[in-house]
């Protein structure tokens, strides 16, 4: 149980890096047991995004906000309003 579990996060700590990283956001400390965390954009909080007991991504732009469920990380950021960054 324990061993799914850390592969679970592990893949979900991946994909959230890639996609935080193709839209120039970071993100604040995991936590693992309900793999949710605070995401930033030029240090300005832009929502919460988590992963739920339902195998869905979720994303809401403050702690007591209704969340949108979404199939990936990425479309959970875009729900936040986030876009990619073009390229100059």
């Amino acid at each position: 149980m324990l061993g799914r579990l850390l592969e679970r996060n592990q893949r979900l700590s991946n994909e959230l890096e890639a996609a935080c990283q193709k839209y120039g956001l970071t993100h604040g400390q995991i936590d693992w047991v309900s793999f949710s965390t605070t995401l930033y954009l030029n240090r300005q909080r832009v929502g919460f995004v988590g992963y739920n007991l339902e195998d869905k991504w979720y994303s809401r732009r403050n702690q007591l906000g209704s969340s949108r469920i979404t199939e990936s990380a990425d479309a959970a950021i875009i729900a936040l309003g986030v876009r990619q960054a073009v390229a100059a």
